[in-house]
């Protein structure tokens, strides 16, 4: 949970700027904005990926000619969410010395060019900032050099509690990662988008790619134009790498109005493309006619697997096994609603159990993992609705403690149960 005084706004945003550097947020930008000139499909997802850099440069746009942000609601939630990301700096650098908060200021601002540093930053804060508001104290290893975890809370329990964080992007355990797809699907717009114009039925053509899609521009267009081939030929194809091509038709009807090219993810798509793969095209045809481009792996997706390999690992070497730990993984792509309803699910005995529930249990009930006192698994943030003068942001989280630790202690119990906020400033 991140707490912001909507008076603060204007202050937290002037501070950060003079601190982190605003021309850090607004080359990045300059950068993102050519590259999606140059390839339109990349939009959404450059900026979802930067949502950082962008919505700071739009709060400085708003500052400066408003005085202070637009009310807080759906709309301006990104604006509102980077200001609180601001603010968690602003204290963590407050509360530091000279040199880690020099640290701590290089850290920022290269997260802000590096969507991975940045997704693993924000994770790290918010939950720096919840056990803060719990009146814990805290101390960063990394800046001290007292560790490879991330965070350690000194007197939580008998001796402490190491606290490892792993940020889940969506492209974990895919096998067609989203900017490599639309790349891919870039190219196909422009050599596909004639042959659709005249289009009177439905036509599908679903590639599939042996491990990954090509990662050099000369063989992703290669590719591109041997699906343009065979879409003129007619028939599928295995090429000598052992991509497939297949080519079919289906009831364009099942897609609705399709006005205009772009991403589709409703489950009517997946029917009509005879496929579940997200990575998926539309190309919408002038004489009622659709072409639906499919791109897929053999390898499949494994996102569940990916993520508890990642925490074995971190349970293996980055906390040491001399004091209790705690493990979190943050996933971008679940909503606190989404996480809400696996948690409900698990724990209602009528159903079965959920892909998230048993690999917890088998992380913790390694007997050389016994230092792990805890598994925690975080969904994204979202701005609660605002009150007359506070505007918050929070998420679910989904805890597993573990009582067969040879470190537990009742203090690790309860550690994410929600307490109402507080309206004083955060300390350290």
């Amino acid at each position: 949970m991140t707490q912001l005084h909507v008076d603060e706004v204007p202050a937290v945003y002037r501070r950060f700027a003079h601190q982190i550097g605003a021309a850090h947020w607004q080359r990045r930008v300059t950068q993102m904005n050519t590259a999606i000139s140059n390839s339109p499909l990349l939009g959404d997802y450059l900026r979802a990926e930067n949502a950082v850099s962008f919505a700071m440069h739009r709060c400085s746009e708003f500052i400066e000619a408003h005085g202070t942000l637009p009310e807080p609601e759906p709309a301006s939630s990104e604006l509102y969410q980077a200001i609180g990301f601001a603010r968690q700096v602003l204290w963590m650098m407050d509360s530091a010395t000279p040199v880690e908060s020099d640290r701590m200021r290089s850290r920022v601002q290269d997260a802000l060019e590096n969507p991975d540093a940045m997704r693993g930053l924000r994770l790290e804060l918010s939950v720096a900032t919840h056990f803060a508001r719990r009146g814990l104290q805290l101390q960063w290893p990394e800046m001290v050099g007292g560790g490879t975890f991330d965070l350690f809370i000194p007197h939580l329990g008998e001796v402490g509690l190491e606290v490892e964080c792993k940020s889940i992007s969506n492209d974990k355990g895919r096998s067609i990662h989203r900017h490599e797809a639309i790349a891919v699907q870039q190219l196909l717009a422009r050599l596909l988008e004639p042959m659709a114009v005249p289009l009177r039925a439905g036509l599908r053509v679903v590639v599939t790619v042996p491990r990954r899609l090509p990662t050099r521009h000369e063989q992703r267009a290669a590719l591109a134009q041997r699906i343009k081939d065979q879409v003129l030929i007619g028939t599928g194809v295995r090429l000598p790498d052992g991509t497939e091509i297949r080519i079919g038709e289906f009831d364009p009807a099942v897609l609705g109005d399709v006005a205009e090219n772009g991403f589709v993810t409703r489950a009517d798509l997946a029917a009509a493309a005879g496929i579940g793969n997200r990575e998926t095209m539309i190309i919408g045809g002038r004489q009622g006619g659709a072409l639906v481009v499919v791109l897929q792996s053999v390898l499949g997706d494994d996102l569940v697997g990916a993520t508890f390999a990642t925490l074995h690992e971190a349970a293996k070497r980055q906390l040491t096994a001399a004091r209790p730990g705690l493990l979190l993984a943050g996933f971008d792509g679940l909503t606190p609603a989404q996480l809400r309803s696996i948690a409900e699910q698990d724990n209602d005995p009528a159903q079965p159990a959920t892909a998230l529930e048993r690999p917890v249990f088998r992380l913790l009930s390694a007997p050389h993992r016994n230092h792990v006192v805890g598994v925690a698994l975080l969904s994204r943030g979202e701005l609660l609705p605002p009150t007359i003068d506070f505007v918050d942001s929070a998420g679910t989280t989904y805890y597993f403690p573990n009582r067969t630790s040879r470190f537990w202690h009742a203090g690790f119990s309860g550690l994410f149960h929600p307490r109402p906020p507080t309206r004083g400033a955060l300390r350290p």
